[in-house]
């Protein structure tokens, strides 16, 4: 929901510079790897089961196709506040302890806020909802992805911070992007398209061109570069697809080799592995790899031979997000739950020569924010977080004192009503599914 004052601006003004790159279909693409027919008929099929893939809310109506935009000279509509965050989103909520950056999505618009006095800056300029954000390492860069719908395309904007410009608008994927990453040295960024294409992007950030693109045999929901090495990265996907990535660089050209790992048999819990999809990842330390899967269960994986080492259930259902530090993990689930593990000493190897030996691992405590969890960002301690839900809720979690607190708080559904009192104080609102909020 978007709060407006009067203001002396123009409405629906705008000064954003943007640069658009854009694959143009009769282009030199000689570099990117086309989708066989196999993967055409798969990327044909329904949406995945699991709740991790991205999935745009249900188009309603159409952009207009006139514009009014009022005289400087005249009194027009600001938008001074935001309320909530899109639940729909997929790591829509992000959060830098090191830089104090906090920023998530709400409908079309990316809300950065100040969490010193719950300051709101708005960057406006994408006309569907925001799937995925992702900050860049240093700071400097934020990346937002909305889908496609009508003669709307899917773009990728990239902002400046704390200039708060978008400067590149990048076009490659059909439909929706549902994970993006930035490399560790800030040189790239991984864009991961829906089930409709099944498309992987490698982008430079030195000037936003495409570097190298090519297509998954089954929809993927999450990427992220390993943050030990520049050139390495990990997918996940439907059907338990697990893909270790390497970038090679060229002189003026780049190309990906990819190694499909082995599942063990084990982790299917006597399911079909059609049936079970990884659906979220996050690295630990010494080359370890923790992945979540639709059936609860966690599984750490050694990178340096790309195999598992040994895994064990958390939760009865699907786990939507994950998050390392401190030598603990933070395991959101699709229904709410949210549980601290800690690992413990190291264990033997099972035997395995050049293994990473497995963990001893115990359950800390546990919260439930009430709606499944798709967005993680701890300190480097495991101490203090946020956690974005699908109510559209953002919650400070504090694992020191066990405790949560409701950040931002949104309607999980569409809003029906909205009244305030005669002073303009407080508004009220109230949703389709029974709901009705209060706030100042």
């Amino acid at each position: 929901m978007y709060v407006y004052g009067n203001s002396k601006y123009p409405f629906l003004q705008s000064s954003t510079d943007e640069v658009h790159i854009e694959v143009q279909s009769g282009s030199d693409q000689s570099n990117l790897s086309e989708p066989s027919r196999d993967q055409q008929a798969v990327a044909a099929r329904s949406a995945p089961v699991a709740e991790r893939h991205y999935r745009p809310h249900p188009p309603r109506s159409s952009l207009a196709t006139h514009l009014y935009v009022a005289p400087p000279n005249q009194v027009g509509v600001e938008r001074r506040a935001v309320l909530g965050m899109s639940g729909r989103g997929r790591g829509n909520v992000v959060w830098q302890p090191t830089t104090g950056l906090f920023a998530y999505s709400s409908g079309c618009i990316v809300v950065v806020e100040d969490l010193s006095n719950s300051q709101q800056t708005h960057l406006t300029g994408h006309s569907e909802e925001i799937s995925t954000l992702v900050v860049r390492g240093d700071g400097n860069a934020l990346a937002s992805s909305s889908h496609a719908h009508d003669s709307t395309p899917c773009e990728i904007r990239i902002w400046k911070l704390p200039a708060n410009k978008c400067s590149k608008v990048l076009k490659f994927h059909s439909h929706a992007v549902t994970s993006m990453a930035f490399s560790r040295d800030d040189r790239f960024l991984l864009s991961l398209g829906d089930y409709h294409d099944n498309s992987l992007a490698v982008w430079s950030t030195y000037d936003y061109s495409l570097g190298v693109a090519t297509s998954l045999s089954l929809p993927a929901h999450h990427l992220l570069w390993d943050p030990h090495t520049a050139y390495e990265f990990v997918s996940v996907g439907a059907g338990m697809s697990l893909c270790f990535w390497i970038l090679e660089e060229g002189t003026g050209t780049h190309t990906l080799k990819v190694h499909e790992a082995e599942i063990p048999s084990d982790l299917v819990q006597g399911k079909e592995k059609s049936e079970v999809d990884f659906t979220a990842a996050c690295y630990g330390q010494n080359n370890r790899l923790f992945i979540g899967s639709s059936i609860g269960v966690v599984s750490m994986w050694d990178t340096s031979q790309n195999q598992c080492v040994m895994f064990w259930k958390t939760i009865p259902n699907e786990i939507g997000a994950m998050w390392f530090s401190g030598g603990k993990l933070s395991v959101g689930s699709v229904s709410g739950s949210l549980a601290l593990w800690s690992l413990g000493a190291e264990e033997g190897g099972r035997g395995r020569e050049k293994v990473a030996p497995a963990l001893s691992v115990s359950q800390e405590t546990q919260l439930q924010l009430g709606s499944g969890i798709f967005s993680l960002s701890f300190d480097q301690d495991m101490k203090l977080g946020v956690a974005g839900c699908a109510s559209g809720c953002v919650w400070y979690i504090n694992w020191s004192e066990g405790t949560k607190v409701k950040l931002v708080c949104g309607h999980a559904q569409e809003v029906v009503g909205v009244a305030t009192c005669s002073d303009g104080e407080l508004l009220a609102t109230a949703c389709r599914d029974g709901s009705v909020r209060c706030g100042t």
